[in-house]
């Protein structure tokens, strides 16, 4: 497990805001692909992948997916988990903000930490999946819990 420490680039910004209009996602959603971003920053084994079926591609890794950490369990998409059954995603990066795993909008020039769990076999995650009814947001959702039980 290792803890790092980054600050929250303009460049970052305006990549999270395009993130938001262009797939018209939620910018909870839009700032945790700061990891990856940071990522390529600080490993140097990791590139960005522009293409939407994972986040980096890492030298000896291979395809990394990252998925933040959750106590209810790690969440994926029906769409990742396709992926990941036809061979196209190998390792899932676990993460979570550090320390409480709490989120809180980034903006420019905060200073941020995170902590790289774990990369876990992206097969052996997909072989535990499980079915999760999720209160909040009212719909099912597929997770695997971390660690590996």
């Amino acid at each position: 497990m290792t803890v790092y420490k980054a600050i929250v680039s303009k460049e970052f910004i305006k990549h999270r805001d395009n993130i938001i209009n262009k797939r018209n996602a939620g910018i909870r959603g839009a700032d945790a692909e700061f990891v990856e971003h940071h990522q390529v920053i600080v490993d140097k084994f990791q590139t960005l992948y522009e293409g939407a079926t994972y986040d980096t591609h890492h030298q000896i890794l291979g395809r990394i997916d990252y998925k933040q950490y959750a106590e209810a369990g790690v969440k994926i998409s029906p769409w990742i988990e396709s992926k990941i059954l036809a061979n196209e995603i190998d390792v899932l990066g676990i993460w979570k903000w550090y320390p409480k795993n709490q989120w809180v909008k980034l903006e420019e020039g905060m200073s941020v930490q995170y902590e790289i769990l774990d990369f876990v076999d992206a097969k052996m995650a997909a072989s535990r999946l499980f079915d999760y009814y999720n209160e909040k947001e009212k719909k099912m959702e597929r997770r695997f819990k971390y660690p590996f039980e």
